[in-house]
């Protein structure tokens, strides 16, 4: 597996990420050598053009040389082919394996790198700046080699045919290499703003899509409507750049090579009547000429197009070396339930400290709720205990060893995590509830399951049941039937460490009697953590965290916390549960 901590500070952003995408190498060098062989081929196309150009002059036809100059064009066309098809073919194999291993990368970051940074630009640098790198890699590096002997070879053939012809026409050639190089700069800024407005809108569509019935039920398409006008009048007057200096490029390049031709035709024509060269040679010059425009321009645009990688580069490179999620190799088995022990913990973000100094111990196989206000951590708490988020300092421990020192995907199979959002794929509901989990189950069993969290019901109730299809994020669903879902899955996993993140908050009454029946029977052998704001789902629970600014004010039982804890009695009484 690669090994991503390994990977040093490159100062060539370009290089570091060929030292990190497994190249094609055989087929990258073969695809060289036979666009050279190409290029060598063409080279030699102008010199028996004139050669059968002076042989017509003579009145004197050779057939041979006409079959061999089709036999040449013919190899030359084939050679051609063949190298832009394994450059294609190498092109897909760096794409396939940069976008594989940059995925890779991505999916193992720590959580709170996809807290901090938007889901549009992540997709954008994915799809986006890859294609770049893969198109500077696949089209314009192995062209550099055939480009540089083109050009070499149709200069030399030029000087040996006339040099001061050569010399002439180098004029003009030079005087197009002055005009297009500061362009290009001026392409290559454009297109970086390019790059970076295409990942903005990229951003801005995911946000909308992501939230369409926000935007419907707060009526705010015509606002939204703006905003893209906006941002995609930022990319029109990048494209008119674009364009403006393409229609610059375009007749510029036209005129020159127009001028060099009426110079070569002039100069030549008298150079031919005085007998200094002949007809034949002046029409290989005028195609060595020509030859030279496609290497010039493939070379101007090749250190554009370095630039633009470059840059994509270095937006790759950021995340590179963003950090993983530990995984801590470890021999250490999760045989027996254990208790989970928080000892002096303390959890901060961007100078925000969430957690202070928290030290308490939840029982095996008891059930344990966490109570608290608003943005009080309790959500952190299960977040931590999950290795979602790595605390700041502290231990904290399962049984005897620290949780640190288990691998995080033994970890993490021990631990069933009833999230707020209820995460769903865009797929059917035996997929969502299969997830992570065996798809050996049989219609009977996954039955059993969703018995047990009151799901049945309404599966049974769909036309398609258990292959229902739910639609992006369960948007089909309710959100009570998420929960039931979402919390079926973790009954399938049959971890011994359940946390439940108000598990229970979009449920009617009745349903979430019954999943707190679910709950009761699981107390003894599974080990549970409840956050909830309903209380009445926490009363039955063994043991009571009162939660305040990320400190602990009470812990104890549903009659402790009443007689002793003013805020947990406050609670109760505001929602008029029983005491």
């Amino acid at each position: 597996m690669y090994s991503f901590r390994r990977i040093k500070m490159q100062n060539n952003l370009l290089v570091f990420i060929l030292k990190t995408i497994k190249i094609p190498k055989t087929l990258f060098s073969i695809s060289i050598l036979i666009a050279s062989l190409g290029a060598i081929s063409t080279l030699t196309i102008p010199f028996f053009t004139g050669k059968l150009v002076d042989t017509f002059s003579l009145e004197n036809i050779s057939l041979k040389l006409i079959f061999f100059l089709i036999s040449l064009f013919m190899i030359t066309g084939l050679l051609n082919g063949v190298g832009n098809y394994l450059m294609g073919v190498v092109g897909e194999k760096i794409n396939y394996s940069l976008r594989t291993i940059f995925f890779g990368k991505i999916i193992k970051l720590k959580t709170i790198f996809f807290d901090e940074n938007d889901t549009g630009q992540l997709i954008s640098r994915v799809v986006d700046d890859t294609t770049i790198i893969n198109s500077f890699l696949s089209s314009k590096l192995p062209n550099v080699f055939p480009s540089i002997l083109t050009f070499i070879g149709s200069l030399i053939l030029l000087m040996v045919i006339d040099y001061q012809m050569t010399l002439i026409s180098l004029i003009s050639i030079s005087l197009f290499i002055l005009i297009i190089i500061p362009i290009g700069n001026i392409m290559h800024k454009i297109s970086l703003k390019t790059q970076t407005e295409t990942a903005n809108f990229s951003a801005f569509l995911n946000k909308i899509f992501t939230e369409i019935r926000l935007v419907k039920v707060f009526n705010t398409e015509y606002k939204e409507i703006e905003n893209s006008k906006k941002k995609l009048n930022n990319l029109y007057r990048l494209g008119v750049k674009e364009v403006l200096i393409e229609s610059i490029i375009t007749p510029v390049s036209s005129i020159v090579m127009l001028l060099t031709l009426v110079i070569i035709l002039g100069v030549g024509g008298i150079r031919v009547s005085m007998g200094i060269i002949s007809s034949g040679e002046l029409i290989s010059m005028i195609f060595y000429v020509f030859q030279l425009s496609n290497p010039i321009n493939e070379l101007l645009t090749f250190f554009t197009d370095y630039k633009k990688a470059t840059g994509a580069s270095d937006r790759i490179y950021k995340i590179f070396h963003e950090e993983e999620e530990i995984v801590t190799p470890s021999n250490i088995e999760i045989l027996n339930n254990e208790p989970i022990i928080f000892k002096n913990v303390y959890f901060s973000h961007n100078d925000n400290v969430i957690l202070n100094n928290l030290s308490f111990t939840i029982p095996k196989n008891k059930v344990t709720a966490i109570v608290g206000p608003s943005g009080s951590g309790k959500t952190t708490i299960l977040n931590i205990i999950e290795r979602l988020y790595t605390i700041s300092s502290g231990t904290i421990k399962y049984g005897s060893n620290s949780i640190y020192d288990i691998s995080l995907s033994t970890w993490r199979k021990n631990i069933g995590y009833v999230m707020q959002d209820n995460p769903m794929i865009n797929d059917s509901i035996k997929k969502n509830l299969l997830y992570g989990n065996s798809n050996n189950l049989t219609e009977k069993e996954l039955t059993h399951f969703t018995k047990m969290t009151d799901s049945y019901d309404f599966i049974n109730n769909t036309m398609n049941g258990f292959n229902t299809l739910i639609g992006e994020r369960g948007i089909r669903l309710s959100g009570g039937q998420k929960q039931k879902l979402d919390l079926t899955r973790n009954i399938i996993k049959n971890p011994p460490v359940l946390l439940f993140d108000e598990a229970t908050s979009n449920l009617d009454s009745e349903s979430e009697k019954k999943i707190q029946m679910t709950i009761d029977k699981l107390n003894g052998y599974k080990t549970i953590v409840i956050v909830a704001h309903r209380l009445s789902t926490i009363k039955s629970a063994n043991q009571i965290i009162f939660l305040e600014n990320g400190e602990i004010t009470g812990i104890g039982n549903h009659k402790d916390l009443l007689s002793n804890h003013k805020k947990y009695k406050s609670f109760v009484e505001s929602q008029n549960v029983s005491i």
